[in-house]
């Protein structure tokens, strides 16, 4: 029976490497507002999970960026835009794996904001 449990949570690790969780995708409608005027004050965006093993950093231009009603007192901030290859991007954002770029470093949106978050990386640059 121990080997058992030892086999279902060890294998439990290895998958959650690979899940992108959820920091600060459903957030409250002043920290929405707040996120639309921010990015709206950018032109670009790095999309990147860190914590995820498979995970490529996405640069991408914003067109727009806007947010809904996601239920209860919470809400989701959308991005519209193209990646470098003239690509469609539209994504539900979570805050976490949001990277902007503040002068010569790009930094997790949500840290840049103050809110709580791990993006599992430190500031990088991104060309």
């Amino acid at each position: 029976m121990n080997k058992s449990i030892f086999v279902v949570f060890f294998g439990f690790l290895l998958h959650s490497n690979d899940v992108k969780a959820d920091q600060l995708a459903l957030i409250p409608l002043t920290d929405a507002k707040s996120a639309v005027e921010y990015l709206r004050a950018h032109t670009q965006v790095v999309l990147w999970c860190a914590c995820c093993n498979s995970d490529a950093m996405l640069n991408v231009e914003i067109l727009s960026v806007y947010y809904k009603h996601a239920g209860e007192d919470l809400y989701q901030v959308f991005l519209v835009g193209t990646d470098d290859y003239g690509n469609r991007v539209e994504e539900a954002l979570d805050f976490a794996y949001v990277h902007i770029q503040i002068g010569e470093f790009c930094h997790a949106l949500g840290v840049a904001m103050g809110l709580k978050c791990d993006p599992c990386t430190s500031p990088f640059k991104f060309y």
